[in-house]
């Protein structure tokens, strides 16, 4: 989630009310909560929900299991030379069944031929791996990918080698001597956690126009990173390079116990997480709570980054709440494939060039919907959302603020501040700087012919020293008090009795 700020300064004394200016919240694919495209039923198939990177292969394949059915054939550039593909059929992601693996039991050994990403003297270009899984557990050192050879550097040989396996419950990455004019060992980790008995849709993706590594989860973007030695976008290449040795071995699921459903290998880079292809399918988005930071901040505009062609169409909608806990709540959610989904849960339809008038709050959640055009099978692609607020700050504090000691009270005197938001003052004491253990909240008091405020707090113990501080605070829903004014003392007593 990308931030920029525009404050407007003003001197502590204006005759003006403190005004803020606009901020703009960018919402990308690294703010993605859940993402889905929902698949309708065809004849009397259940409908079937998968992430929206998964489409048809092309000619790109370079490997493609389906596990639809035992003893299936791999597709494309590697033959299967130990192992066998095992389905289960009552428990899929897609298609008929998903493969079916036990710990050191059931992984399959594929080799690469000819023209393979991973055959031997191979310079492949753009690559993504990706799959579903479904862990029976979620342990350490388990190995879903694992694949080596050996460079000759020299006369020296170095061991190469990618792995894909779990650690912390996080789906890891490691490279290590596989991208020329790289770091020698490159690691990506996941930021989301792997649940037990549930399936999640992992993509790893390797850009050689761009030179970086893109890793997603669930269509969520989890570490993006690029291969220059500065480890930022860089003109440099960084060609992955296939070591010398004729017999390498592809290994799928070498350690895991669980489902695994369409494995597959492309010959070229996704499209990021952050510009879904729908293709045929329903797409929904779910984004991250915004905090604007303050209660009844008014949301001007969100502007969608889209491209439609056809009959595409891309819908927003929002939800909006004063309650922390909703946006918990919210940020904790999944967005689901039912009909009615945006019906319900406060969803509140928008459109960038017509949005709803004096929408405040200060908790905000978006969600998009894409439509794809069916009959051509055109789709739209949805790439950042622009949420425009007006953060509501809180009032000025009021000014020269002095202290009229009394018997067993303190008399407050100060200049408000000039700032329409003020509905009403709180008064903070205590018996040591800075540290204030009572307070009163009252609302506007009268104003003295001067044009001055006034309180007198009673119930104070004579001779003991108090400090004072006040707060203005405002009407928004949820009270917002601004800054402390400066302190001011005074010590009740006896001698302070009015004749």
């Amino acid at each position: 989630m990308k931030r920029i700020f525009l404050t407007a300064l003003f001197p502590l004394m204006t005759a003006l009310p403190l005004f803020s200016e606009s901020v703009t919240v960018t919402l990308d694919g690294s703010d993605f909560l859940s993402a889905v495209s929902v698949r309708k039923p065809q004849g009397n198939r259940d409908a079937v929900t998968i992430p929206e990177s998964v489409v048809e292969p092309g000619d790109d394949v370079d490997l493609l299991i389906h596990f639809d059915a035992d003893e299936e054939v791999p597709q494309g550039n590697y033959r299967l030379i130990n192992g066998s593909i095992i389905t289960s059929a009552d428990d899929k992601k897609a298609g008929n069944a998903s493969g079916r693996f036990y710990i050191d039991q059931s992984a399959l050994s594929l080799q690469p031929l000819t023209n393979a990403l991973f055959a031997s003297k191979n310079e492949p270009g753009s690559f993504t791996i990706r799959f579903f899984i479904k862990p029976t557990v979620v342990e350490n050192n388990e190995i879903l990918i694992y694949w080596s050879n050996t460079t000759q550097n020299g006369d020296r040989f170095d061991y190469q080698s990618v792995i894909c396996g779990i650690e912390d419950r996080r789906l890891v990455w490691s490279f290590e001597r596989l991208f020329k004019n790289a770091a020698p060992q490159i690691e990506i980790k996941g930021k989301s956690k792997i649940k037990a008995g549930e399936w999640s849709f992992h993509s790893l993706s390797y850009n050689r126009d761009l030179n970086f590594l893109e890793y997603s989860m669930n269509g969520r973007a989890e570490q993006i990173v690029y291969l220059s030695p500065e480890g930022s976008e860089s003109e440099i290449d960084t060609p992955p390079i296939i070591g010398s040795r004729p017999y390498s071995v592809l290994t799928v699921c070498r350690r895991f116990s669980g489902k695994m459903d369409e494995l597959m290998i492309l010959n070229q880079a996704t499209d990021s997480a952050a510009v879904p292809q729908l293709l045929k399918d329903e797409g929904r988005i779910l984004f991250r709570c915004v905090d604007t930071g303050y209660s009844n901040s008014l949301i001007e505009n969100i502007v969608t980054d889209v491209q439609t062609e056809g009959n595409s169409a891309v819908n927003g909608y929002f939800r909006i709440s004063e309650n922390r806990l909703d946006s918990i709540r919210w940020n904790e959610a999944k967005i689901d494939d039912s009909d009615g989904y945006f019906s319900e849960n406060g969803w509140i339809p928008f459109r960038s060039n017509d949005f709803p008038q004096n929408v405040r709050g200060r908790y905000l959640q978006v969600a998009v919907q894409l439509l794809p055009d069916t009959v051509d099978g055109i789709s739209p692609q949805f790439k950042s959302a622009d949420v425009v607020y007006e953060p509501n700050l809180p009032p000025l504090p009021p000014i020269a603020l002095t202290a009229i000691a009394g018997n067993e009270a303190v008399t407050l005197d100060w200049i408000p501040a000039v700032d329409i938001r003020t509905r009403g003052y709180r008064i903070s004491y205590g018996t040591a700087p800075g540290r204030y253990t009572d307070f009163i909240d009252i609302d506007n008091p009268p104003f003295t012919p001067n044009r001055h405020q006034q309180f007198t707090i009673t119930g104070l113990q004579n001779d003991v020293l108090y400090y004072f501080s006040v707060q203005s605070f405002d009407d928004a829903p949820v009270r917002q008090y601004g800054e402390f004014s400066d302190e001011i003392s005074a010590r009740p007593g006896l001698i302070h009795k009015q004749p």
